[in-house]
């Protein structure tokens, strides 16, 4: 980093910091109640997004789940993702992702109790996925199974939310790559939604053509979001979520919008604390396929000193096409090893439709 960057970034992270002591002393907190089981208004445009996911997974069998509900504003259709792999080489995945708003959708998800407790369930038809290396498709040649699933997530912790939690410096060391910070700012603000995550166990069943599987306290993390998502506004974008066998939650996120060429951020979650990811590897230094990468390592400094090395081995990754096709999203569900402790979780790797943004 040069000296002038340098300079410039001390002075934003200052600012932001100001800023931040302000809103706690005027009392403006995040309330986690408030958005919990919010509706979007009847007037939302179409670019408003309300959406709940919830990953869990069995670290000994591997089976794994994945669900998303993401509501939209507007004409726009809601959608919908639910994956299940038993462990024993069979995934399934929902065969409607996209609802109009005159459809009913199959999947509902509601909290019960504010950061602890919230309930959601999927019922409709799953195609199983064939796998090819290791991207899976649906067969949709074949008939559907009937599925019905019903789970409750229990939190464990509070939970991160990223305007308010994420570092101030770590958010000036992104803003201080910028020629014209001013305009910047404003963009990335205008686009700027509510996004919490926190991690926690999920318990329920689910049941494939009347066989019925029941899975208690198996390691979860959710992944809250509310407000203004352009998927195609992104032109590139990397999200792992990371469960590890002795506790810890990590989160690494890397995004490429057109006027912010690479915004970090994350969280490292242990002995019950957050702290905040303060600089990893570069979206320049990874594989750009189109696709996620079977493997990829990321060296991680956190706040607070700590630093984690992250390596991914990808088991299987499905691809949920967006905004007729100009963005891809491509869900991969991995194993990790984080500084030699095993992990399970998610490694996201998101492109816009127009390749020739891939590298801005």
């Amino acid at each position: 980093m040069s000296l002038g960057q340098s300079i410039k970034q001390a002075i934003i992270t200052g600012a932001l910091n100001k800023r931040a002591k302000a809103k706690i002393k005027n009392g403006e907190l995040f309330d986690v109640k408030k958005y919990e089981n919010i509706k979007l208004p009847a007037n939302a445009p179409d670019s408003w997004n309300n959406s709940n996911y919830f990953f869990w997974t069995n670290f000994k069998s591997k089976e794994t789940f994945y669900f998303r509900q993401g509501l939209r504003g507007g004409k726009d259709s809601n959608e919908v993702w639910f994956v299940y792999s038993d462990g024993k080489g069979n995934t399934y995945t929902a065969a409607d992702e996209f609802f109009k708003k005159d459809q009913k959708i199959s999947t509902s998800a509601i909290c019960n109790d504010p950061e602890r407790k919230l309930t959601f369930t999927f019922s409709g038809a799953m195609y199983k996925v064939s796998k090819k290396g290791d991207v899976c498709k649906a067969e949709r040649s074949k008939k559907p199974v009937n599925v019905d699933m019903k789970a409750t997530f229990t939190g464990i912790g509070k939970i991160f939310e990223f305007t308010y939690d994420l570092a101030p410096k770590t958010l000036a060391r992104a803003l201080s790559k910028e020629k014209d910070l001013r305009k910047t700012q404003k963009e990335f603000s205008d686009n700027q939604q509510i996004h919490y995550e926190q991690s926690g166990t999920v318990s329920g069943k689910i049941k494939i053509d009347n066989k019925e599987t029941t899975f208690t306290d198996y390691p979860s993390f959710r992944d809250r979001s509310f407000g203004k998502r352009e998927w195609d506004f992104m032109n590139r974008y990397v999200w792992n979520v990371i469960l590890l066998e002795n506790g810890e939650f990590i989160h690494t996120s890397l995004i490429r919008y057109p006027m912010l060429h690479e915004l970090q951020a994350g969280f490292l979650f242990i002995d019950n604390k957050y702290t905040s990811l303060y600089k990893c590897i570069s979206m320049d230094k990874l594989p750009i396929t189109g696709s996620t990468p079977k493997f990829f390592e990321n060296k991680v400094q956190y706040i607070d000193g700590r630093k984690r090395t992250i390596k991914s081995n990808l088991e299987f990754v499905i691809t949920f096409p967006f905004a007729n096709n100009s963005f891809i999203v491509n869900e991969g569900v991995c194993e990790y090893d984080v500084n030699g402790v095993r992990g399970r979780g998610i490694s996201e790797f998101g492109f816009n439709g127009d390749k020739s943004k891939w590298d801005y």
